[in-house]
């Protein structure tokens, strides 16, 4: 299920359900979605994430989320059982991009030191070049990995508020 919610500008992309105004401030859009694992998880997500934020992300910027989404999924992916599934929840708030990752496999992600001939191991390293802040915290059944990402907001509007005008961040 996707839902995605964008209460003043009335922008809606597969909602079954909206929030009340007076609970989310009006220049936010929520993604929250969840994909099976395998090999389709993280090109679905992204296709997600693009469907969800393209009016409100400066094309740049959301490019960067998309990389960063993909790196968290493959390896929540890669971390999970076939059969279950890989929950993604992504909020902006004004000129920020919080992404959240979680599955069920307990243990907590760790950066590797790849070298140039390694085909796997240097997600991690993206995210942290790309975020402006990344972690991670337990859940009762696994875990969440999360991505701040700066400078998100579209320099054509789509985003309303004061304070919001900030121009994106680019890598």
């Amino acid at each position: 299920m996707v839902v995605v919610l964008n209460s003043d500008s009335g922008h809606r992309s597969s909602t079954e359900e909206s929030a009340p105004a007076a609970v989310r401030p009006p220049y936010v859009v929520t993604l929250d979605c969840a994909f099976p694992v395998g090999v389709r998880a993280a090109t679905d997500a992204r296709r997600s994430l693009r469907e969800a934020f393209h009016e409100v992300i400066a094309p740049d910027a959301l490019s960067d989320a998309e990389v960063v989404l993909t790196e968290l999924v493959a390896n929540s992916v890669t971390a999970s059982q076939l059969g279950a599934t890989v929950t993604v929840v992504a909020r902006q708030l004004v000129s920020s991009l919080l992404i959240e990752v979680s599955d069920s496999c307990e243990r907590p992600p760790r950066r590797r030191d790849a070298s140039a001939l390694d085909e796997a191991g240097r997600g991690l390293h993206l995210v942290a070049q790309m975020s402006r802040s990344w972690g991670w915290y337990p859940e009762p059944q696994g875990k969440t990995v999360w991505a701040l990402l700066p400078g998100v907001a579209h320099p054509h509007g789509g985003c309303h508020g004061e304070g919001d005008a900030s121009p994106p961040v680019h890598g």
